[in-house]
C-alpha cells in the first residue's frame, strides 16, 4: 500500500504542477475555474476503480479519465524536463547577455504540450504491442531424450473496461502462436466488477495449452471480492493453485497466493517458503508467485509479475528499488547447491492508463530442455 499512497500523491501533485504551469504563462482570468475543475475531477477519477462500478456504468468516464491520466503524466515529464532546460537556458542567456525570451515559460509550456501528443500515441500503441521473452533452460532434473517442455507465463492483464474482449482476442493469438504446454497466469487476471464478463470469460477460456492452464492470485483479485475473482478464473479455464504443488509434464509447479489476497480472504495461502518447505524438490521446480518477492528455500524458476516495468518511464526505477530486480531474467544466489532464477513479467496489460511508455508488454516463454548426455 506504501507505494499505492506514493503513487496517489504523486498523480494529485502532477495536477496541481500542470494547474500552475498553466497560470504562470495565462496568468489568472475565466478559464481557472473551468480548467481547474476538470483537473480535480481527473486527480480524483482513479477512485472510480476501487469501487464495484457494475459493467456498463461510468465505463465511457474510466476510459476518458484513465487516458487522461496517461498523457497528464507524459505531460508532467515534458514540463519538468522542459522547465529544468529552459530555467538553465535562461540563466545561460542572461549570463551572456543575449536575449532569452526564446526560452520562455510560454514556449515551454507550449512544446510540452506539443511534444506530450506523439509521447501518448507512441504509449498507446506500445500498450498494444506485446514483445515475446524467450528464455531457454536445461536441466539434468528432466529425463534424458524427453522432448522439451514449453511453459507459457502471461501476468497483470487486468481484464476491465478498457481491457474488453477486442483486446483480450489479441492476447489470445499471442499465446496461441507460442503453443504452450503449460500456460501459467501469475496474477492480476481481474480489475474491476465482474459481474457480465462472460464474453471475456469465453475468450480467456479459449488460451490454449496442451497439458494444462494454472494460476495465482495477485493483489488486485483482492480489491473486487476474493471470491468473485477466484470464481471468475475458474469459468477462465485456469486452475488456481492457492498454497498447493502439483506434477504436469514431468515437472513440480507449485503456486501461491498474494500476500494481499490471502489477508482480504482471511486465509494462510501466502507461505512460499513453507509450501516448498513441504514440496517433493526431486523434480525441476516452478514457484508461481505474483510479487517478485523470492523466498529463501530451494527451487529452480520462480515466474512474477505485479510491477509493469513501472509502466511509464521512469516508473521501472522506483519499482528495483522496491523490488531489487529488474524486468526479465535474474540469475538468484543459489541454495542448498540449487541454481534457482527469477523471470518478472511486464504483463500483458496495463492499470489504470491505457499507456505504457518504454516499458512494453510482454509474455514469457520457457523451454525446458533435459540435459544433453
Amino acid at each position: 500500500m506504501r507505494i499505492f499512497y506514493l503513487l496517489l500523491t504523486g498523480y494529485a501533485a502532477s495536477h496541481i504542477y500542470i494547474f500552475l504551469c498553466l497560470r504562470r504563462v495565462f496568468g489568472p482570468g475565466r478559464w481557472v475555474w473551468p480548467v481547474g475543475a476538470f483537473l480535480l475531477i481527473m486527480a480524483a477519477s482513479w477512485v472510480i476503480r476501487i469501487g464495484r462500478v457494475p459493467v456498463g456504468m461510468l465505463d465511457g468516464f474510466q476510459t476518458v479519465s484513465f487516458t487522461w491520466m496517461g498523457y497528464a503524466l507524459l505531460l508532467v515529464l515534458c514540463l519538468i524536463a522542459l522547465d529544468v532546460s529552459g530555467l538553465l537556458l535562461r540563466l545561460g542567456a542572461k549570463l551572456l547577455g543575449t536575449d532569452a525570451g526564446l526560452f520562455s515559460s510560454a514556449r515551454v509550456l507550449g512544446l510540452a504540450f506539443v511534444l506530450s501528443v506523439p509521447m501518448m500515441c507512441w504509449g498507446l500503441h506500445e500498450a498494444r504491442s506485446p514483445r515475446v521473452i524467450r528464455v531457454d533452460l536445461s536441466t539434468s532434473l528432466l529425463p534424458a531424450g524427453s522432448a522439451p517442455l514449453r511453459l507459457v507465463e502471461i501476468s497483470d492483464l487486468h481484464v476491465s473496461a478498457l481491457i474488453g474482449p477486442r483486446a483480450l482476442e489479441r492476447m489470445r493469438a499471442a499465446v496461441a502462436a507460442e503453443k504452450p504446454d503449460i500456460l501459467v497466469l501469475v496474477g492480476d487476471l481481474v480489475d474491476g466488477s465482474l459481474n457480465g464478463r462472460t464474453e471475456e470469460a469465453a475468450i480467456l477460456r479459449a488460451f490454449p495449452a496442451n497439458l494444462a492452464k494454472l494460476a495465482v492470485t495477485g493483489n488486485h483479485e483482492a480489491y473486487h471480492g476474493p471470491e468473485d475473482a477466484l470464481a471468475f478464473i475458474a469459468e477462465a479455464g485456469f486452475r488456481t493453485l492457492r498454497s498447493e504443488s502439483l506434477e504436469v509434464g514431468g515437472i513440480t509447479i507449485a503456486g501461491v497466493d498474494d500476500d494481499t489476497f490471502a489477508q482480504a480472504a482471511d486465509s494462510d495461502t501466502a507461505d512460499a517458503a513453507r509450501l516448498l518447505r513441504q514440496t517433493d524438490l526431486s523434480r525441476f521446480t516452478v514457484l508461481l508467485q505474483h510479487k517478485p518477492n523470492p523466498p529463501d528455500v530451494p527451487f529452480d524458476l520462480m515466474l512474477s509479475g505485479h510491477t509493469h516495468g513501472g509502466q511509464i518511464w521512469p516508473g521501472i526505477y522506483m519499482t528495483h528499488k522496491v523490488f531489487g530486480v529488474w524486468q526479465g531474467l535474474t540469475v538468484l544466489p543459489a541454495f542448498a547447491d540449487r541454481q534457482r532464477r527469477l523471470i518478472v513479467s511486464n504483463g500483458l496489460g496495463f492499470w489504470g492508463p491505457p499507456v505504457r511508455f518504454l516499458t512494453q508488454p510482454d509474455l514469457v516463454v520457457v523451454t525446458l530442455r533435459p540435459v544433453k548426455s
